[in-house]
């Protein structure tokens, strides 16, 4: 394994683990648990699992879907913009167009990025294919 595809690696799991703390502060931040008046528990732990099920698809890809550098760009550019998707929706979503219905970009957008995690694999496991050929 080269220095390169071990950086991309490390820099892809930094990326993913970012964006996913990012998601959940974002979480915290709209369910306000300060000022609820009944515990929330559970029922956000269900939303948070489904927000960062992206997150582990691309740390699950940068460990076992990078063994050669050509794909190990595919998995640091794909999670690159995954993640760049995430903080730009949600701070969009949070900060900039506060709307009564910003709470289901927490539903909507795994959706979106497991997409592109679904079209990630695709292209890795055609160039898998391509490799053996």
């Amino acid at each position: 394994m080269t220095d390169f595809m071990k950086g991309s690696r490390r820099f892809s799991t930094f990326v993913s683990a970012g964006a996913a703390l990012f998601t959940l502060a974002m979480m915290i931040h709209a369910a306000r648990p300060w000022e609820a008046t009944s515990s929330l528990g559970w029922s956000v732990l269900a939303f948070a699992v489904w927000a960062l099920s992206p997150y582990g698809a691309l740390v699950f890809m940068a460990y076992r879907m990078t063994s050669s550098v050509s794909r190990s760009v595919v998995v640091l550019v794909a999670s690159s913009l995954i993640a760049s998707l995430a903080v730009i929706s949600l701070v969009y979503a949070f900060f900039l167009h506060l709307h009564s219905t910003s709470g289901l970009v927490f539903l909507s957008l795994p959706v979106l990025q497991l997409i592109g995690c679904a079209i990630t694999w695709m292209i890795l496991t055609s160039m898998r294919t391509a490799e053996k050929i």
